[in-house]
């Protein structure tokens, strides 16, 4: 039970693959695209619950980070979301994505896993800016950014994965 925060995580990386895969494959369908948001909506739900097994969310940088997201969501990218289910996921996992960032600065645990886990959290955030800017505003001028920091995030993450896996291991 205690690699329990591992898992969720793991699972966070199966959605995210197949997030991937519904994204890749969308060809302007709006569906495959819900679904694929919907998708990494699940893995920051496990990102989320990997934070919180390990302490809590820190509310006032959270809250700071959310309302910044919700004027750059509001001004920028609702007004070109045509599609209102789009929109409405695209504000739910906009939020969610500020609240797991807030939750892995919350984490209380050595710096090897809480710094490398924050900072891949951090770029899946930036990542998934910079895809809201190319998607809803045509802006494209940084997408070339978009994998390499996905895929950096997703290495940092798997870091902080591996150092807590050592943490149990001493333990034990």
């Amino acid at each position: 039970m205690k690699a329990l925060d591992v898992w969720v995580v793991i699972l966070a990386f199966v959605c995210s693959m197949i997030g991937d895969y519904f994204l890749s494959n969308m060809s302007g369908d709006n569906s495959m695209f819900i679904i694929g948001i919907s998708l990494y909506l699940t893995a920051h739900v496990g990102y989320l619950i990997f934070s919180i097994l390990n302490d809590t969310i820190r509310w006032k940088i959270t809250t700071l980070i959310t309302i910044a997201f919700l004027i750059f969501y509001s001004l920028t990218l609702y007004p070109n979301i045509l599609d209102r289910t789009l929109a409405f996921t695209v504000l739910f996992y906009l939020i969610v994505s500020c609240i797991s960032l807030g939750a892995a600065l919350g984490i209380k645990t050595l710096p090897n896993i809480k710094m490398p886990y924050f900072i891949g959290i951090a770029l899946i955030l930036f990542s998934d800016t910079l895809i809201s800017l190319k998607e809803f505003m045509s802006y494209e001028t940084l997408d070339f950014m978009i994998l390499p920091t996905y895929y950096l995030a997703q290495i940092c993450i798997t870091i902080a994965l591996c150092n807590k896996s050592k943490d149990y291991r001493k333990v034990l």
